[in-house]
């Protein structure tokens, strides 16, 4: 099973919610927690594609397990979670998964993952989140690759980098002000950051998930 990266842009672009980034810190966080040395995280994307833009809402997190040296999803739970999503936000859509790692090339592992959202999703995207690249100006280390099969050799796929926009709502950007306050309040008390974002973290989230099912309902 082979890849090709092209170098040029796709004319896809991709707009990210902070709920998105933030799940995945989240779960990052306590993985760091629980283990001092966790080798990745990944899970599902979920949102809404019209045309050449796709719209990333929300995120959630899957098991997985290393099978012959490859990650490998646990395909029942990703089914189970995936319709209880579904239940709750019908008019989002799953889009592909999320893998923490390098956000500017795609691995192995990743076109094994893509394999998988193929079974769920014609056209998949690949979220990538480089948890330990630094955070320069507002900019996140992320990507968001598309594929395709290759027409010369169906055995590969061909992933194209698209462009990537943050974007916020109001009540998101009060979350985000208010986890920006306390990571400075904070800043000096390293040795229990750790658990201190997991919980804040965890709170942003449950606080956002609150307001995207008010509105659905409303709606």
């Amino acid at each position: 099973m082979t890849q090709r990266k092209d170098n040029i842009l796709s004319s896809i672009s991709a707009l990210i919610h902070p709920v998105v980034v933030l799940n995945i810190s989240d779960q990052w966080t306590r993985a760091r927690v629980q283990n001092d040395d966790p080798k990745m995280v990944c899970g599902a994307i979920l949102g809404k594609q019209s045309g050449r833009d796709v719209e990333i809402w929300n995120s959630f997190e899957l098991k997985s397990s290393i099978v012959e040296s490859h990650l490998v999803l646990d395909e029942e739970y990703f089914v189970q979670r995936n319709l209880l999503y579904k239940e709750t936000f019908a008019e989002l859509e799953f889009l592909g998964f999320y893998v923490s790692g390098d956000h500017e090339r795609v691995i192995e592992d990743d076109i094994y993952l893509q394999r998988q959202a193929l079974q769920h999703n014609e056209s998949p995207f690949l979220l990538k989140f480089n948890v330990f690249a630094p955070v320069i100006s507002d900019k996140v280390s992320i990507s968001v690759f598309d594929s395709s099969v290759d027409p010369v050799n169906e055995n590969s796929l061909i992933f194209h980098s698209i462009t990537v926009k943050i974007v916020s709502e109001m009540a998101e950007q009060i979350g985000l002000d208010h986890v920006a306050r306390y990571s400075k309040t904070n800043a000096s008390a390293e040795s229990t950051t750790s658990k201190q974002m997991a919980a804040q973290f965890g709170a942003i989230n449950t606080f956002l998930q609150g307001i995207a099912v008010a509105k659905a309902y409303v709606k």
